[in-house]
């Protein structure tokens, strides 16, 4: 244990392999743990679509050569910069493929604990290994932070559990499903649930769900300008998140609460609009008040405007999608998530560079959006946030943090 690193980042998925991938070009040397897209390979249902764009679905290094684009053209594999639906098998290989060409030095074993040890950070792995390293960065994704209603998590898994649990719907066949949810998540596992054989009902609190059209890669000059299109659709918002994620940062944390909960609200992915419109019933105006396993099935009681609507079902998957909590990330010792300063809804509250009020630990991707905006929840993020946090690592290398 007498090695000492310098950076260590914990995930690899786009935004730990692409922070690597930067750090390797600024030769600074650095560990990085973690499956490569794990949680997309594991955790994402077979067949489905990304929602972002294909040329906002690119993981980040400072050649611009291995861009999504590339690497379906290397294969011969179909690409459309817009209105080309990203099959997640081919995303997940894309991802594998730039770890094993940029980030070879990976190590495949999760961190269990993160400790402090004087000056330094001790981490102890899942191979049974403990290093030490100066700084870490966190970027474990959506990986922790799935959301469950207090209502169902006492629930037995049986009869409970999260998208975040299901990559394989063939065992759904047969079954009654109740969806909570009417986000990209929520639908577009209903929709694969209900082509492997499921009987699948989608239950919202909105008046409706949201599924726009396929988007236009030509658009006439007067949309262009009345909604420019960026990696987070169209719309001045989002250029305006896209562009300045800085100034995003320097806005009063109750606005950029408000905005990150508020914009881009629920939506399904376009490519699911004609399964759940011929296959999957959507009920919406529906709050969930009451659930409970009687007679082997789950019994749940929705308050409605005539009153409390009955329904009973197999399963219920809950697509309430995530909450970046540090509280859930139970590996880093409980003394050290103490000393981070948090913002009302759970997160750390980050320095500009991503850094937290504990020197020394970062945070990347989905738990940096509400101090840097929603184009942190995509993976259209990874440009600005492995080059903001790489500069920063390389000009603060080798200071001691007390």
């Amino acid at each position: 244990m007498n090695d000492i690193s310098d950076v260590a980042i914990v995930g690899a998925g786009p935004y730990g392999l692409s922070l690597s991938a930067t750090l390797s070009s600024y030769d600074l040397k650095h560990r990085i743990f973690g499956v490569p897209m794990q949680s997309w390979a594991e955790h994402m249902p077979r067949g489905m679509h990304l929602k972002s764009e294909g040329f906002a679905s690119s993981l980040y290094d400072p050649s611009g050569q291995h861009s999504l684009k590339n690497y379906c053209r290397e294969l011969k594999l179909p690409y459309e910069e817009i209105g080309w639906p990203v099959p997640l098998a081919t995303f997940v290989e894309y991802g594998r493929t730039f770890q094993r060409r940029l980030v070879p030095h990976l190590e495949e074993t999760d961190v269990t604990s993160i400790e402090r040890e004087g000056a330094l950070f001790l981490l102890t792995l899942a191979n049974g290994e403990r290093t030490r390293a100066r700084r870490v960065v966190l970027a474990t994704g959506i990986r922790f932070f799935e959301y469950l209603p207090s209502l169902l998590r006492e629930l037995p898994a049986e009869f409970v559990s999260h998208t975040f649990d299901h990559a394989e719907l063939g065992k759904f066949a047969g079954k009654s499903i109740a969806v909570l949810g009417g986000g990209a998540s929520a639908l577009g596992f209903a929709a694969l649930a209900a082509e492997a054989g499921a009987d699948v009902q989608v239950f919202v609190r909105d008046r409706a769900v949201q599924i726009f059209e396929p988007p236009q890669a030509k658009r006439p000059l007067r949309q262009r300008l009345r909604a420019p299109w960026t990696g987070l659709g169209p719309g001045w918002k989002s250029w305006a998140c896209v562009h300045f994620p800085l100034l995003f940062h320097r806005l009063p944390q109750d606005l950029r609460l408000k905005f990150v909960r508020k914009h881009l609200g629920p939506s399904g992915n376009w490519t699911i609009k004609k399964t759940i419109e011929e296959r999957v019933p959507v009920h919406s105006g529906l709050s969930l008040q009451q659930a409970s396993v009687q007679d082997g099935k789950l019994h749940l009681g929705f308050a409605a405007e005539n009153g409390l609507r009955q329904v009973t079902v197999d399963h219920l998957v809950a697509g309430t999608g995530y909450k970046p909590d540090l509280d859930r990330l139970s590996f880093i010792d409980a003394d050290l998530r103490a000393k981070i300063k948090r913002q009302p809804d759970g997160s750390p509250d980050l320095s500009s560079h991503f850094e937290a009020s504990l020197n020394g630990i970062y945070f990347a991707g989905v738990a940096a959006a509400a101090n840097f905006g929603p184009v942190f929840r995509f993976v259209f993020g990874v440009d600005f946030a492995s080059e903001r946090i790489a500069r920063h690592l390389r000009r603060t290398r080798l200071i001691p943090r007390s």
